[in-house]
């Protein structure tokens, strides 16, 4: 489906054989890749919707934005993900209907749209909380981070509107003679070829630019900061530092993995409008069903890693997790001794534990928040 990349395929006069089969070994290596981001990426995602869900103070403008991007990443790997799979069983015939081939494309370039603004946005506020901390308090609200989501979705879905009339169902024909249904995205005419070239200089190499802006003055911040002698509160200080720098350190990884699951996607769409017929031919069976099936394969990682990201730099989201488990554990279990997160309002380290009898384990998930230093967890983000 990416801008009919599989027409050539069908096209292509120098083969034969009749192609209603994938080869088996390329299907098996789709099938384990395929279900091993399946799994992972709803899981992941879905615990990452739950803990931001359980815990209230994780609600905080970072929060939102990246509870956010894991419903982006739902919505992929829920919808297109299982398309794509159905349409590699079926050795690329569309069996979803009309309104299937229309809405899978359009959700995926519309949720890549709006994951790149989203990380815009989040670059945006921590640029603020980092560089210029007494706006940030003013221009970063819980109301002004929502209206800006909704606003980054509208957006996005009109961008990507023109996708409901690209993409179409038609009857195509292999070169031994087979009749299918597919889906197609075909980049024939003069306006879907600028527009292919709009979206992605605005929604690709445009963040791209923003975000080395945006970070430059933010590394050059913490840098500096860590170098800057501290005053009274030096242990207080340090620990804001190290947050802010953990904070930084997360959302770096996401950028970085959005940017390089997506390139190749980026740079294979725009080879397949533009490039050279005749290059495209020249592909075995094998070759085309390999490289397609590769640049599918790290779209869909993309919305898979976040979590991973999440769990390995940020030691909020392992503990905000192990809370949200053991919460339900004593939801399920009131007679079970429970390992519970330190409620002492003058402990500075949130991940500190001890023993809980039974009886308190009723008041975890409510009592642990409001327990908690609010001093601590006020600039605490994701």
């Amino acid at each position: 489906m990416e801008y009919n990349i599989t027409e050539p395929l069908r096209n292509n006069q120098s083969i034969t054989e009749n192609l209603r089969t994938w080869p088996l070994y390329i299907l098996v290596w789709i099938s384990v890749t395929f279900m091993f981001i399946f799994i992972s990426g709803v899981s992941g995602n879905l615990l990452v919707l739950f803990v931001i869900l359980k815990n209230k103070h994780m609600r905080k403008s970072t929060d939102l934005f990246i509870a956010n991007l894991s419903v982006a990443d739902l919505l992929v790997l829920v919808v297109c993900m299982s398309a794509a799979m159905i349409e590699v069983y079926a050795n690329e015939v569309w069996t979803l209907g009309e309104v299937m081939c229309k809405t899978v494309p359009f959700l995926e370039h519309l949720v890549e749209h709006a994951s790149a603004m989203s990380i815009v946005g989040i670059s945006i506020e921590r640029y603020y909380v980092i560089c210029k901390p007494f706006y940030a308090h003013i221009r970063w609200t819980r109301r002004q981070v929502i209206l800006s989501l909704v606003s980054v979705w509208v957006t996005s879905a009109l961008a990507t509107s023109p996708f409901l009339v690209i993409a179409e169902e038609t009857t195509s024909f292999y070169a031994n003679g087979d009749r299918i249904t597919t889906c197609n995205t075909s980049i024939n005419t003069v306006w879907k070829r600028v527009y292919v070239i709009v979206t992605t200089s605005l929604f690709f190499f445009l963040p791209v630019c923003l975000l080395v802006c945006i970070y430059s003055p933010i590394c050059w911040t913490l840098a500096k900061a860590n170098r800057k002698k501290l005053g009274g509160s030096e242990t207080s200080q340090r620990y804001s530092l190290k947050k802010r720098k953990q904070v930084i350190i997360v959302i770096i990884a996401v950028t970085v993995v959005f940017f390089a699951c997506l390139l190749p996607f980026r740079v294979f769409s725009l080879w397949a409008v533009f490039g050279n017929t005749l290059d495209k031919k020249k592909l075995s069976v094998d070759g085309w069903l390999n490289l397609t099936s590769i640049v599918r394969a790290l779209f869909y990682l993309n919305s898979a890693v976040n979590p991973i990201l999440y769990n390995t730099f940020s030691s909020k989201f392992r503990r905000a997790f192990s809370k949200a488990v053991r919460a339900c554990l004593c939801a399920r279990n009131p007679f079970k001794r429970q390992t519970t997160l330190s409620t002492d309002p003058n402990d500075r380290s949130i991940g500190d534990l001890k023993e809980t009898p039974k009886d308190e384990c009723d008041g975890l998930s409510e009592g642990h928040a409001k327990g908690m230093s609010r001093s601590h967890i006020k600039n605490e983000s994701f």
